[in-house]
This record gives structure tokens, C-alpha cells and sequence, in this order.
């Protein structure tokens, strides 16, 4: 990739904004998005390709598609031509098997791109145009000796048949050069597409917010615990936009984190489990990054899992405060409303209520963090304020 179109690829990422408020959609996911300002539905990946001038043929997914594909033809001709010239069929199959197998391997560098089918598609595609722009330049090549030749002798009745068959081989040689300038540009087109995606962070980092919900739920039937993992994600999206200015795709990525971090509390509710079986399923099941899945892991002391990350601190710093800010909302006649820090500092110093949550836990987090109790407390219940009223807090 030249830098200038790294330049400007990083640009379009960065300045993304939607066609009708000019809203800044820099970090959402998804190719289809909705725009959070004035609510229309944005095709962001046809808007970014729309302002794309940059030197699409050195794009890395470009490379991906074809480099595959010429190693894969290359192979097979060196090994037809192998078989010929030595007359051991061996040598010519085990030139093209390498070849294929080369190519399957890169193949599995362009899945993680995209979806099989549409690896294997664009890649039997760029098999086609290439082979198809050897073939006609062969045509025309060849149709054009043919026509140089007869006109350069005496042209006889006999060679007009000559003359036009030359003609014939030319325009099919043409014919098919256009026909593959248009498969190239649609592979162009893709590999375009799937540079942005990656780029700009549309391809989701493992999941969204809605998978990582319905996942919580098909494991998670207690409401209450469902409600207190709402929370936790509500407060650490709060520090992400507090670490992570207008990033949108952090908020997402720390608040799913929020909401898987206990999902598997209810079936595996032991220490030794807890979250490890939850962990495992994420690494076999989904694209959850190692951080998120290190947040996790850290949340639960048991696991010994070192807490670096600001993901981590903050999952940690929120968890027992959150389920502790419900546990007081439940015993005030307006919830959460109007509460304030000093009433929940207050029930903190009362060992018999909300037992279960463990006071040293809260002051670990908060000194991790480095924040001020007060203001941390204060922090968390704003955020759970804003979805008080959908969650029953």
C-alpha cells in the first residue's frame, strides 16, 4: 500500500460523516449503519468507496485475491510443462499439488477477510479474468501474425479465408480483454471494500452489543443477574468515553465486555469455573479480543489474572459498586433517582446490608483506578441512571 493511499484511506475512516447531519460516524460498526444523530441508515461502506482515488492494485486485500491465484496458475503450467519435457508425470503432479496447496493457504488468509463462499468466489473469480487476459492477448496475438502475414504476401483467393480468420481471432481477443476489464474492476471494487472494513474497524471486533445480550440471555435466566451485568456494562461504556473520547466502537467493544463478564455465573457459579468456562466458550465460539477476554478473566480475583489494562481496571472497579448502587436503589422510595453518593457510602459502612458484596473488592478497584470514591460512586450511578426506567432500577 503506497502512503499515499494509506494517507487517504485513513482519512476517509476518520472524516466519515453522514450525508444528511453530518454527523461524525467514525468507529461504528457494520456496513449498514444507523446514523445515532438523525436516524438515518447509511451505507458506509458505499460512502467511503464513493470518495476511494487511491491505488486500489496495491491494496493488501488485493494482493491476498490474486497473489493465490497467479502462484496457483503458475504452478499448474510449470507442471504441465515439467510433465512434457521429462516424461515423469511424477514431478509435473507434484509441482501442481504445491501449487494447489499454496494456493488453498493463502485461501485461508483471505477467509479471515471474509466469508468462505465469498473468498472462494472472488478467487475463482481473478482465477477466470486472469487466465481470461492470457487468453486474449494470445488471440490477439496470434490474429494479428496471421493478418500481417497473408497481407505481407500476395493475397490469393486462397488466403482470404486466412485473412479473416485472423480478424475473427483479433476481435475475440479484444472481446475478451473487455470482458475481464470488467471482472477486474469488480474485483477491485471488492478488494476496496474489504480494505475499508478493515480499516475503519467495521468488521466487528467479535460481537455487538445485541449478540453479546442475546448470548447473556440464553445462559443467564435470573433477572436480577441480567440486571446487574445491564449495569456493569453501563458503567464501564461510561469510562470508555471517558478514556476514549467519541470513540464509539470502544464504548461497544467495553460495553459488551460489561455484559458478558458474569454470563456464565448461573450455570458455573464456582470460583474454579467462574468466568474461565465463560472465556473458553468466547475463544472457541466468537472474535472477542484478548483484552476483553483478559478484562473478564480479571474481574474474578480467583483466576489470578493481572488486571493491566484500563478495560480491566475500570470492569473491575465497577462490578461489586454496581450490584451494590442496585442493592440500595431497592430499599429507597424513589430507586436511583435521587441518589447520591454519600447514601451509598453510608450503606457501605453497614456490614449487614448487601453482605454479599465485598466491600475490600470495591476499595481495590477504586485504588486501581486511581479515582476518588466519591466521584467514582457518583460515576457509576449516572451511568446506570440513563437505562434506570428499562431496567427496573
Amino acid at each position: 500500500m503506497t502512503q499515499r493511499g494509506e494517507r487517504q484511506i485513513e482519512k476517509l475512516c476518520e472524516e466519515a460523516t453522514c450525508p444528511a447531519c453530518e454527523y461524525s460516524l467514525r468507529g461504528l460498526s457494520g456496513e449498514v449503519i444507523t446514523c445515532p444523530e438523525c436516524g438515518l441508515i447509511v451505507d458506509l461502506v458505499s460512502l467511503l468507496k464513493s470518495q476511494w482515488t487511491g491505488p486500489w492494485h496495491k491494496l493488501p486485500t488485493f494482493k491476498a485475491i490474486v497473489r493465490p491465484v497467479f502462484i496457483l496458475m503458475c504452478g499448474l503450467f510449470v507442471g504441465y510443462a515439467a510433465d512434457g519435457i521429462t516424461n515423469h508425470k511424477f514431478i509435473g503432479l507434484a509441482i501442481s499439488c504445491f501449487a494447489v496447496a499454496m494456493w488453498g493457504w493463502y485461501m485461508v488468509g483471505l477467509w479471515r477477510r471474509c466469508q468462505l463462499i465469498h473468498a472462494l468466489k472472488l478467487s475463482l473469480l481473478a482465477l477466470v479474468v486472469y487466465g481470461g487476459y492470457f487468453v486474449g492477448l494470445f488471440c490477439v496475438f496470434v490474429g494479428l501474425i496471421c493478418v500481417f502475414m497473408i497481407l505481407l504476401a500476395l493475397i490469393s483467393p486462397s488466403g482470404i479465408v486466412q485473412v479473416v480468420s485472423g480478424i475473427i481471432l483479433f476481435l475475440v481477443g479484444i472481446a475478451t480483454w473487455v470482458i475481464c476489464q470488467i471482472g477486474d474492476r469488480y474485483i477491485a471494487s471488492q478488494c476496496v471494500r474489504l480494505y475499508l472494513l478493515e480499516q475503519a474497524n467495521l468488521i466487528s471486533s467479535g460481537m455487538n452489543i445485541d449478540q453479546a445480550r442475546t448470548l447473556m440471555h440464553e445462559w443467564t435466566t435470573s433477572e436480577a443477574l441480567r440486571v446487574h451485568m445491564e449495569c456493569v456494562a453501563l458503567c464501564t461504556a461510561a469510562y470508555a468515553a471517558k478514556y476514549h473520547a467519541d470513540d464509539a466502537a470502544q464504548r461497544e467493544r467495553w460495553f459488551v465486555t460489561g455484559l458478558l463478564h458474569d454470563y456464565d455465573y448461573e450455570r458455573h457459579p464456582s470460583l474454579d469455573e467462574h468466568p474461565k468456562v465463560g472465556v473458553a466458550n468466547l475463544q472457541e465460539t466468537t472474535d472477542v479480543d484478548d483484552e476483553m477476554l483478559e478484562a473478564i478473566m480479571g474481574h474474578n480475583p480467583a483466576t489470578g489474572v493481572p488486571r493491566t489494562s484500563d478495560l480491566a481496571k475500570s470492569l473491575f472497579a465497577v462490578d461489586e459498586l454496581a450490584g451494590f448502587i442496585v442493592a440500595c436503589s431497592k430499599v429507597r422510595p424513589n430507586g436511583i433517582s435521587d441518589m447520591l453518593a454519600k447514601s451509598v457510602k453510608k450503606k457501605l459502612k453497614d456490614k449487614a446490608f448487601a453482605a454479599a458484596v465485598s466491600r475490600a473488592d470495591i476499595s481495590l478497584g477504586i485504588e486501581e483506578l486511581g479515582v476518588d470514591q466519591t466521584e467514582h460512586i457518583d460515576f457509576c450511578i449516572d451511568a446506570i441512571k440513563v437505562e434506570a426506567e428499562r431496567l427496573g432500577v
